[in-house]
């Protein structure tokens, strides 16, 4: 076996000292204007924040107000539309109206100028028949002119 060995101390590590202080424990000018320049940039900053929030607010509702006067100018000009529609739509039936008017008092002259055509046709035909006279036929086709 073996004999037993004892054990050297150990060394402590040296310790550290605290820093040095020069004042007693207050704080350092340098420290209060650093924190009083930290506090006007945070207010700055903050104030800067709030003045991006009103103006993001006012220009919501500026859009807002676009976006409304749009949909009313949208909606005018649909109604202007539909009067307009309206308004063609009467002429259009007005002029049909107008035509098929037309068209019949044109229709109605044909079937008169056909039956004096026929009047004249059938006169003349009993005229060359010799049924009756120049004279007959003359009252029958033109009447009794003076």
């Amino acid at each position: 076996m073996k004999a037993p060995t004892t054990k050297s101390p150990k060394t402590p590590a040296p310790k550290k000292s605290p820093p040095k202080k020069d004042d007693d424990g207050g704080f350092k000018l340098s420290q209060a204007m650093d924190l009083a320049a930290t506090s006007v940039d945070a207010l700055t900053a903050y104030a800067d924040y709030k003045k991006e929030v009103e103006v993001t607010t006012r220009s919501k509702i500026e859009g807002q107000k676009a976006i409304i006067l749009s949909e009313h100018d949208l909606e005018k000009a649909r109604l202007e539309h539909t009067t307009r529609m309206v308004e063609l739509d009467n002429q259009d039936k007005n002029s049909m109206r107008n035509h098929e008017q037309e068209m019949a008092s044109l229709a109605q002259e044909d079937r008169k100028l056909s039956s004096k055509d026929d009047l004249h046709d059938r006169v003349l035909k009993q005229l060359e028949a010799k049924e009756f006279t120049a004279e007959e036929a003359a009252l029958l086709l033109y009447g009794t002119q003076e």
